[in-house]
């Protein structure tokens, strides 16, 4: 996780001193002043992927993670 999110970082990294070193003022202006339009879930949607979610977690996400723990000890503890 760690090595993750250094890497990630380091790419970010470049990626702002290449914009840094080759864009010109004008463009990095424009870059700046961009609004992005972000739309807004309804209620109703997001009070459905709550649910799912929770279904998600409750009886895929958990089972998966508790065999595959379950997985690894028994074979760490019983290998030869």
């Amino acid at each position: 996780l760690v090595r993750s999110t250094v890497a990630i970082m380091f790419v970010q990294n470049v990626d702002e001193v290449v914009f840094d070193a080759c864009c010109s003022n004008d463009i990095k202006d424009k870059v700046a002043s961009t609004k992005y339009k972000v739309g807004e879930w309804s209620p109703r949607f997001r009070e459905r992927i709550g649910k799912v979610e929770h279904l998600y977690g409750m009886f895929i996400h958990l089972p998966l993670i508790a065999a595959i723990v379950s997985s690894l000890v028994y074979g760490i503890r019983y290998s030869p």
